[in-house]
């Protein structure tokens, strides 16, 4: 399959590469949008490259370079994380998405694009607490929606990065296998 990573704030770092690692090792074909057009940071915190994030790129930047990778790329999955996630959430409304799988790990601003209409299957999988939004409200006001299926984990935001203070080697597990489970279902169909 062709799948699309789109990275939090962090860009490419090093559960970018374990995430590229893993499902190229699945027999999956991948692109990454990343905000630092290909540039490595060692940020410090979330506060610094959530500030380089803005800096450099900004939400509706990262919307518009996620949309391009759809139309250049074509993929069959595209897998957002946080920031990447709150990108592919909006983007699951345009036409390009028809059709595509999208699985969007703790999308934060998700709470103010809920009059969406998506156009994908789409997967949220929610941390177990949001600081801007009451996740059990929101799980509830969109696993309503045509397309979308939702999940709330006993983890916290940022549990698949490993510079993330919510990382945890359990919960990226996690993640992975949920990542190889989905893909291979996608495969089936």
């Amino acid at each position: 399959m062709r799948v699309l990573l789109v990275s939090d704030i962090f860009g490419l770092c090093e559960s970018t590469d374990l995430l590229i690692s893993a499902l190229t090792a699945q027999g999956h074909s991948l692109e990454i949008v990343e905000p630092y057009n290909k540039q490595r940071h060692d940020f410090v915190d979330e506060t610094g490259a959530y500030d380089a994030f803005v800096e450099h790129c900004g939400h509706d930047d990262y919307l518009a370079l996620t949309t391009a990778a759809l139309v250049a790329f074509k993929p069959d999955v595209v897998i957002g994380f946080s920031a990447g996630a709150n990108a592919l959430w909006r983007a699951s409304t345009l036409k390009q998405s028809n059709g595509l799988q999208f699985i969007c790990f703790y999308p934060t601003r998700i709470h103010r694009f809920l009059d969406h209409e998506v156009n994908s299957t789409t997967e949220v999988i929610f941390p177990a607490f949001e600081s801007a939004f009451d996740v059990a409200e929101i799980d509830k006001a969109i696993a309503t929606k045509e397309n979308v299926t939702t999940q709330v984990t006993p983890y916290q935001h940022g549990f698949m990065n490993s510079r993330s203070k919510a990382y945890s080697d359990m919960a990226q597990a996690y993640g992975l296998d949920l990542l190889k489970t989905r893909l291979l279902a996608y495969s089936a169909l």
